[in-house]
């Protein structure tokens, strides 16, 4: 039972924020959480107090404009003093990206 309500809160955590709203992401968190973003690009990195995890979303919101998250599955597993959440989904976004390539070296 408690695993659902978690389930069903994440999903309505990720229905805000494809609305446009943070707090509906950030107000879920515990105060301690830790936020990670695997890769080597502009919203990679590690995040370690509400106040970065919040820039992170702001910065998320105005890079790609529009997005919105199509939840595939939640899984959650642990006890509620000790719950980890797994999240797959798939995100679109209207927003047009601008690719950035190195110099080439001259030769």
């Amino acid at each position: 039972m408690y695993h659902a309500i978690v389930r069903r809160r994440i999903t309505n955590a990720f229905a805000g924020l494809s609305a446009g709203s943070i707090d509906a992401i950030t107000d879920e968190l515990a105060p301690d959480a830790v936020h990670y973003f695997v890769g080597t690009h502009a919203l990679s990195g590690t995040r370690r107090t509400p106040e970065a995890i919040r820039a992170w979303y702001e910065r998320l919101l105005r890079l790609l404009q529009g997005i919105r998250f199509t939840l595939h599955e939640v899984r959650v597993s642990g006890w509620p003093w000790r719950t980890q959440v797994e999240a797959i989904w798939t995100e679109t976004t209207t927003a047009r990206m601008a690719c950035r390539r190195p110099p080439r070296a001259s030769t």
